[in-house]
């Protein structure tokens, strides 16, 4: 795996708690990848074992990450101007993906943070964004 120098990954643990209409309560122990959505990691001999897909995230599948970002900031009045992404999410797996949340910390072009967006996907399978 070839990945950028910004790339990283952290062991986490993902707990979700339902309380009604029955307590239902669950932990999943993963990993969660930091990575430049300029520069997002080339798996080489892995490609297809991990993956980051726009189908995943925010916007429509036909355009990139970057892309996808940069118009949901557009709908917020935000224009980073190229400035650095950074995305803490999961990648997808084997074609699978569970990803509860994601975090983009959007820069400007000089380095200084612009705004963060949080996307949350939910166990009904909605997808909400958060500037």
């Amino acid at each position: 795996m070839k990945a950028s120098p910004s790339t990283r990954i952290y062991a986490t643990s993902i707990t979700h708690t339902r309380t009604s209409p029955m307590r239902h309560r669950f932990t999943n122990r993963s990993h969660t990848w930091l990575v430049d959505l300029d520069d997002l990691p080339r798996l080489g001999a892995l490609a297809g074992l991990a993956s980051f897909e726009s189908r995943d995230h925010l916007g429509t599948p036909e355009r990139s990450l970057r892309q996808n970002l940069d118009t949901f900031l557009a709908t917020q009045g935000v224009d980073l101007d190229g400035g650095r992404i950074l995305m803490l999410t999961m990648p997808r797996v084997l074609g699978t993906v569970f990803n509860p949340i994601s975090v983009y910390w959007c820069h400007t072009p000089d380095g200084g943070l612009a705004c963060n967006v949080v996307e949350v996907h939910n166990t009904y399978g909605d997808r909400h964004a958060y500037l």
